[in-house]
């Protein structure tokens, strides 16, 4: 409902007020009608006097004028609205929200006043404000919302304060600066924002922090006062005092600014110091166990892929004046950034190996060849100060000869191809069988055609499965990228050490006599097969029961035992195989056994047969007698026996035992 006023009441308006002024509950200042930011987002209260003849059933209205217009206007903002006379006293509180929509009751400089109308009734009987009224004359209504420093459209950052102490530019600060300054002196300057709106007023406040933060947290603000310490319009000083100066590192002085409604600045701009107050660590070369030199008169600052493999490692050894609850570790690999800042430790060395070191050497090494010098060391971070160790340099070599290897360095290079052997006069590659035994095994190889690509001063050295390089080593001459190369391995090289399923591999090399700090490049493995090819000599079988001595013995029918409950009765020979702790448990002992006659010349009868017994812990320790059937024996009634005992031993090589008898 709103109410237009009649001539009458405008008249009325043009005289003098009648009633005692409006009062601003929530007002900080009485005299300005300030209220605070926070008020001005809530709303108001406002204290109205009655008239010596209001009523039950009165009306009220509130007016606002913004003063700050160049023909300021009475706005009615509340009511009109009936009232009911109060119990005690002769005024009412009204409350008046923050106005919707614009985040609160608006900047600037404004009056309100009341006005009281007699209750009136219209022709049909409603009730309704009547003509005669009482007023109050305007009461000051101030609304601030804008920060020191700051204006309608933005937030400036108050400067920075200056410091007026006795520290050098760029010194740290020591507990001796501190005593002779009492602390930390600054003068603040002088608030002359280029805008009134942000510039001093009476009843602005400071507050001081000293953090090494950059947030204005209650934790660290510094000489607090309650109230707040008033700021001056000149001459503001303040000195940090000495009780509050109390860790190393990075420390940050600032302040902010608050206005009487409560706006507050932005923090100021920091004034840093790196503040002193422990000993510095005293700080020794880090330590790499892999090249120590020159430490213990060792000469090697080399790492190559060989440290590598064996897992390179940087130890921070014990150094003075540690603080356990305070210092953090940075390392420093070459041209690499420091590592990320460590947890605190107490324990020494503090060592970086493995994931957190590989990535940096590899990253820094990069593509280069041979060796490169490389600077180490690390930093001791305390309350943010940084403390720098001595620069250890050594040598890095990853680079290898022959094609790069995009892998890790050591890692079997996918940018070689794969050796390949053939036992002699063999097609089939990767395969020895025992008729290859004690031969030349050839070794093919197609070059690689990677960069860097195949030249004279390269050596190729093919490699067993027991990890040992054979020779002759394979030099490359006037080859050219993918020609197949050919050259043979003699068997005693010893290039095939036991039987079965295992890998060959070569690797390229500088020399025909790689030195332990040769990098090698290393090529994919190759499966081979390898079948009876490495043979030992058995104890020779033993005939059971033979006859004579020397040249004379013979094995005939006497030799030959009946075998029991057996009709009609039969006869068999007997070959004792005797013991040996070499022989694999599980694994098959077999027999050959050949029967030929006439002894010497073309035989006219000539069979072989087999037999077989799993090999138990009673035959490892006694031997086995294996039993020949006398129908194999009988056809060669002058002739010739000859047996072999085959067994597998440990080490995955074959035994064979042979004898013969008359």
């Amino acid at each position: 409902m709103s109410t237009k006023l009649s001539a009458r009441a405008a008249a009325l308006l043009a005289g003098p007020a009648t009633l005692d002024p409006t009062t601003i509950v929530e007002a900080l200042n009485p005299v300005t009608g300030l209220i605070s930011a926070a008020t001005a987002v809530v709303g108001i209260t406002v204290k109205c006097p009655l008239g010596a003849v209001s009523d039950d059933r009165d009306w009220i209205v509130l007016q606002q004028q913004d003063l700050s217009k160049p023909l300021p206007n009475w706005i009615p903002i509340y009511g009109p609205v009936q009232f009911m006379l109060p119990a005690a006293g002769n005024s009412i509180d009204i409350s008046v929200p923050a106005p919707i929509g614009s985040g609160g009751f608006v900047h600037g400089q404004f009056e309100i006043q009341h006005l009281l109308f007699v209750n009136s009734f219209d022709d049909t009987g409603a009730e309704r404000p009547s003509d005669a009224l009482e007023f109050s004359k305007g009461t000051p209504f101030k609304v601030d919302r804008i920060a020191p420093y700051a204006s309608l459209i933005g937030r400036d950052v108050p400067p920075v304060a200056v410091y007026t102490g006795t520290l050098p530019v760029g010194a740290p600060l020591t507990q001796s600066i501190i005593n002779a300054d009492g602390g930390l002196p600054f003068t603040i300057p002088d608030n002359t924002y280029a805008l009134p709106s942000g510039q001093w007023e009476l009843g602005d406040t400071l507050r001081f922090y000293f953090s090494q933060g950059l947030v204005p947290l209650p934790a660290f603000e510094v000489g607090g006062t309650v109230p707040p310490r008033l700021m001056l319009q000149t001459g503001n000083r303040f000195t940090v005092p000495a009780s509050a100066i109390v860790g190393s590192g990075n420390w940050n002085f600032f302040y902010t600014i608050t206005d009487a409604a409560g706006n507050v600045s932005r923090p100021s701009v920091v004034r840093t110091f790196l503040v002193a107050l422990l000993p510095a660590p005293a700080l020794l070369e880090i330590f790499l166990p892999l090249a120590p030199a020159p430490e213990g008169g060792s000469l090697d600052n080399l790492l190559n892929i060989a440290d590598y493999i064996a897992i390179i490692e940087a130890h921070i050894r014990t150094y003075l004046n540690h603080q356990p609850a305070l210092d953090q570790c940075q390392l420093k690999w070459g041209t690499q950034p420091f590592t990320a800042v460590s947890a605190t430790f107490t324990n020494f060395p503090l060592i970086y190996s493995g994931g957190a070191l590989n990535p940096l050497i590899i990253a820094d090494y990069a593509k280069r060849r041979g060796p490169q010098p490389t600077a180490v060391q690390y930093r001791i971070v305390r309350n943010g100060e940084t403390f720098d160790s001595p620069i250890k340099t050594i040598n890095v070599d990853l680079s290898v000869t022959g094609p790069e290897n995009p892998g890790e360095p050591g890692s079997r290079n996918p940018a070689l191809n794969q050796a390949h052997i053939f036992g002699e006069g063999s097609l089939v590659p990767d395969v020895l069988t025992a008729d290859h035994a004690n031969k030349p095994v050839t070794v093919q190889i197609v070059l690689w055609t990677a960069a860097d690509l195949p030249a004279p001063g390269q050596w190729i050295h093919v490699v067993g499965n027991d990890g040992i390089a054979v020779l002759p080593p394979f030099e490359i001459t006037v080859q050219l990228p993918g020609d197949t190369i050919t050259f043979a391995i003699p068997w005693a090289s010893n290039l095939i050490k036991f039987n079965g399923p295992q890998n060959i591999h070569y690797f390229v090399a500088p020399s025909a006599t790689p030195a332990l700090t040769d990098n090698l490049n290393r090529a994919p493995d190759t499966p081979i097969t390898v079948t009876d090819v490495v043979t030992i000599t058995l104890a020779p079988p033993q005939f059971v029961r033979v006859l004579g001595t020397g040249p004379s013995t013979i094995w005939n029918c006497d030799s030959f035992g009946p075998r029991p409950q057996v009709t009609p009765a039969d006869y068999d020979g007997r070959v004792f195989v005797p013991a040996d702790a070499r022989l694999v448990l599980g694994a098959t002992l077999t027999l050959s056994v050949r029967v030929v006659a006439p002894r010497t010349g073309i035989p006219t009868a000539d069979q072989t047969r087999t037999f077989t017994q799993i090999i138990t812990p009673a035959i490892v320790a006694s031997g086995f007698t294996f039993i020949v059937p006398f129908g194999l024996l009988k056809i060669a009634r002058l002739g010739r026996v000859e047996v072999t005992s085959i067994a597998q031993l440990t080490g995955s090589i074959s035994g064979r035992g042979n004898a013969s008898v008359n």
